[in-house]
């Protein structure tokens, strides 16, 4: 097959999939073996593949997840006993290794490939280690066996298509055909706004990259922090703690929500995800007006609903925007600057809660907000569109 000079795109696409592959400067060759592959993906449909995918990612996700609550519930207790001058540090210094592994990882997917990434199991290993962490560092090396042995995810398609390897991605296609017990026909012989794109995704992901541990790193100190008068007294510790476990468990109708919300039509994944980012800054300002318990469960499950419904979307629109040939450089950018917005968030918290306790919430707040805005201005709506 003979590649062109310049990207031209086809006549085959429709509107949208014409205007992402002229911006992504993908040669005709590439878009042609890229809707092959997508196609016959669709082909093999939702299998047992895409279950395992599900799940293992989801448990990755999980268990990141599992350390910054760890930590954030932590926190008020690690004020106690060692009194430091700012225990919000302790978040700052979890976000400065989170930014070194977004630039390295995201970049380096694109070198050498997404399966490498995916596998690596040093710091699995180490974390098992960890004193005081046994259980984390256990549940990640499980996870890690799952995925490396019981069943090893393989390198993405439509990668390997990108670096030349048509061979090696028809293998994966076969492979997750005969997972799926579906057949597909795919065969050797078949197979100035893309930077507005890059610039919108990665700054909401600096916004919000700041807002959220912002409010979710420190959540326990503010509701620790609310109380002490004869209509509202302190809550106890065991309180607190069934307060966060509520709060938590609201996240989980979120996501299910945000999967129905982005397959409405005039809806898509921008204007939902916009909603939600919204939303959640409303329950924020309304969290900055609590004055008892009560109202402060009720405005923290809000924004757990809505900020779960929004990162799930977030995440995924962040991937179908960017073309596979720099998907990993696109989402180790955004991901980099996450971390970095990160970074301020314990430093805004440490200072800003001097003046009042609710002050890190609404920065938090109006950054959401500010978020939802720039959503809106995406120029791609991935929605029923194949990613290139």
């Amino acid at each position: 097959m003979r590649s062109h000079s310049a990207a031209v795109a086809p006549p085959w696409l429709d509107k949208r999939e014409r205007m992402l592959a002229l911006d992504s400067g993908l040669d005709d060759v590439i878009q042609r073996k890229m809707l092959l592959v997508n196609r016959n993906i669709t082909q093999m449909g939702f299998g047992r593949f895409q279950m395992w995918m599900v799940l293992l990612s989801g448990c990755g996700w999980a268990v990141d997840n599992i350390i910054f609550q760890s930590l954030s519930m932590s926190l008020p207790q690690v004020k106690l006993e060692f009194q430091p001058g700012h225990v919000q540090f302790l978040t700052l210094a979890l976000y400065v290794g989170l930014l070194f592994g977004a630039f390295f990882w995201g970049f380096g997917s694109d070198v050498v490939g997404r399966k490498l990434a995916w596998q690596q199991y040093i710091l699995t290993a180490l974390s098992a280690f960890w004193y005081s962490w046994f259980t984390v560092g256990g549940v990640t090396l499980l996870l890690w066996v799952v995925r490396f042995f019981i069943y090893p995810i393989p390198e993405s398609p439509k990668f390997l298509i990108v670096k030349g390897r048509d061979a090696e991605a028809i293998r994966v296609l076969d492979f997750i055909a005969h997972a799926n017990g579906r057949p597909h026909s795919l065969t050797l012989d078949s197979l100035a706004r893309m930077s507005l794109n890059t610039t919108l995704i990665c700054a909401s992901w600096g916004l919000i990259g700041c807002a959220y541990p912002l409010y979710n790193a420190f959540i326990a100190l503010y509701i620790s922090s609310v109380g002490g008068s004869a209509s509202s007294p302190v809550q106890s510790q065991a309180e607190q703690y069934r307060d966060l476990v509520i709060i938590a468990a609201m996240g989980i109708p979120g996501s299910i929500i945000a999967t129905g919300a982005v397959e409405l039509p005039y809806l898509g994944r921008r204007f939902a995800m916009a909603f939600f980012t919204l939303l959640t800054g409303a329950c924020l300002f309304g969290f900055t007006s609590a004055r008892t318990p009560s109202a402060v469960l009720g405005w923290n499950c809000g924004a757990s609903l809505s900020q779960n419904a929004m990162y799930g979307i977030l995440y995924a629109i962040t991937y179908e925007v960017f073309p596979t040939h720099s998907r990993g450089t696109g989402d180790g950018l955004a991901m980099g600057v996450q971390r970095i917005f990160g970074i301020t968030g314990p430093l805004i918290a440490a200072y800003g809660s001097d003046a009042s306790p609710t002050t890190p919430v609404f920065v938090s707040a109006s950054l959401f907000v500010g978020a939802s805005v720039l959503m809106l201005g995406l120029p791609y709506e991935p929605r029923g569109v194949e990613s290139l």
